[in-house]
Formats: C-alpha cells, sequence, structure tokens
C-alpha cells in the first residue's frame, strides 16, 4: 500500500496523509510530491485520541490545514461523521473506498 500512496501523492502540489483505520489502531503515511515523510503505527481506544494522533502529525509536519490533504481509509465506523469531524480542523478530507485497497491486496496475493 505503501507504493500505491507515494504514487497517488505525486499528484498535485499538496502534502498528504493517508491513514488506514482498523478497530483498534491506525497507520499513518504522509508524503511530499512522492518523497516518505512518516511511517507511523498507533494504538488507539476512542476516536477522539485518533483525531488527536491525526492532528498532531499534521503539525509536527507543518502540513497546511487549508491546502494539504487528509486519506482516510480502513473499516473506519461511521466514515462520514469521522470525516466531518476532521473537517472541522482540516479543509480537505477524503475517504478512498475499501474496495479500492480490497483489489490491491488481492493483486498483491495473486503476485506471491
Amino acid at each position: 500500500m505503501t507504493e500505491y500512496f507515494s504514487a497517488k501523492s505525486k499528484l498535485g502540489n499538496s502534502k498528504k496523509m493517508y491513514a488506514t483505520v482498523r478497530q483498534q489502531s491506525v497507520d499513518i503515511y504522509c508524503f511530499e510530491r512522492g518523497q516518505l515523510l512518516l511511517a507511523n503505527s498507533f494504538d488507539y481506544k476512542l476516536s477522539e485520541d485518533l483525531i488527536y494522533y491525526l492532528l498532531h502529525i499534521w503539525q509536527q509536519l507543518n502540513f497546511s490545514q487549508e491546502r494539504d490533504e487528509l486519506h482516510l481509509t480502513g473499516t473506519i465506523r461511521d466514515k462520514e461523521r469521522f470525516a466531518l469531524e476532521l473537517r472541522r480542523f482540516l479543509t480537505h478530507v477524503f475517504i478512498i473506498p475499501q474496495s479500492t485497497f480490497t483489489d490491491i491486496q488481492t493483486l498483491i496475493s495473486c503476485e506471491l
């Protein structure tokens, strides 16, 4: 998935954060025009904790609240509500359909 995110991050002029959210963990990848700035995983219990982690990393990497992009995928409960909460702080929050990664994971499995 890192290669997929890297390729997508080359589009446009903004920095991009990709968060793959699971029930109690998140994988975060941050890029600037294809260059990996950060890759990390965190455990969390509450959605508020997850929002804190995402925004803290956003601030530490000097991402712009108005220009840069956050892309969410994974098994996020109530994705729209979660994205709406993040849009209180960030202008560009997008949800990537889980089916996009199911197809990629299937292709990777076939190559192995």
